[in-house]
């Protein structure tokens, strides 16, 4: 059986981090280790992740540099680098995970294929009240006001129908939902330092994936995800800068990453 890693990202959002740790303690199916891809978080961050610690039992990592800046690429490589698991789950920390969402990830786990999967959106009123430990309004696929409500159901029999849905596209791509084998992530040398701030790090990683002959599978009705509300704050000029980069990807073809984990390696 392969090792697994749930690699969950963060910056500066402990009571968000809680509430994603609370969803890992329920899960029906525990993944080998539990990496943090910490950007630079103050202290309060450090003390919820050894709560957890102390309370999970299995390995617990955290991967941390300093605040210079938005730069999850780097961190996210430093992370992967971290761990020996064979296979990554990756998720954002604003993400509240299903009870069945390791155990539906392994299931969908496949040699030369990395997963993509969708989330639904919960409102502003009811992440408010899970940021402040009242879960009351939460219930689910039943939340009230839930955006998305159909990524939220859990039909494991019909996923598989979904599974060739953008097969050679990175549409819909997110990291805060992707699967991959830690081999390929080496083997076309992680994510590109050279996008940096918000946006397009995700799809070019998955571009390069494609460009290097790895399937992709879109991952519905399963491993179900919930996304806590936030603004959404980007850099016009790191999003040209960044899907310049992209569309470079997709156009050369490119399969390594000049700048990526090898130096961590």
């Amino acid at each position: 059986m392969f090792k697994t890693v749930l690699l969950i990202t963060t910056y500066n959002s402990p009571q968000a981090l809680r509430c994603v740790f609370d969803s890992v303690m329920s899960q029906t199916m525990m993944p080998d280790e539990v990496v943090i891809a910490d950007d630079g978080s103050a202290d309060s961050t450090k003390e919820v992740i050894d709560a957890f610690r102390r309370c999970y039992g299995g390995t617990v990592r955290h991967v941390w540099h300093a605040d210079e800046g938005f730069r999850k690429t780097v961190i996210l490589n430093k992370a992967v680098a971290a761990t020996k698991a064979d296979y990554i789950m990756e998720v954002d920390g604003d993400i509240i995970l299903d009870p069945h969402f390791v155990a539906d990830q392994v299931a969908n786990a496949s040699q030369g294929v990395f997963v993509c999967g969708m989330r639904a959106y919960l409102p502003e009123n009811v992440t408010s009240a899970m940021l402040a430990g009242d879960m009351s309004l939460f219930a689910g696929v039943r939340t009230p006001g839930l955006g998305r409500r159909i990524c939220a159901r859990r039909i494991p029999w019909l996923s598989p129908l979904f599974r060739s849905r953008h097969s050679r596209s990175t549409r819909q791509c997110m990291g805060s939902h992707m699967a991959y084998w830690r081999s390929d992530f080496i083997r076309v040398n992680g994510y590109d330092e050279d996008i940096i701030g918000w946006g397009t790090e995700d799809r070019e990683f998955a571009r390069r994936l494609l460009n290097a002959g790895v399937r992709r599978r879109t991952l519905r009705f399963a491993a179900i995800e919930y996304h806590l509300w936030h603004k959404v704050n980007s850099n016009p000029i790191d999003t040209e800068r960044n899907n310049r980069i992209f569309r470079e990807a997709v156009e050369s073809g490119r399969v390594w990453a000049d700048n990526g984990v090898d130096k961590y390696l």
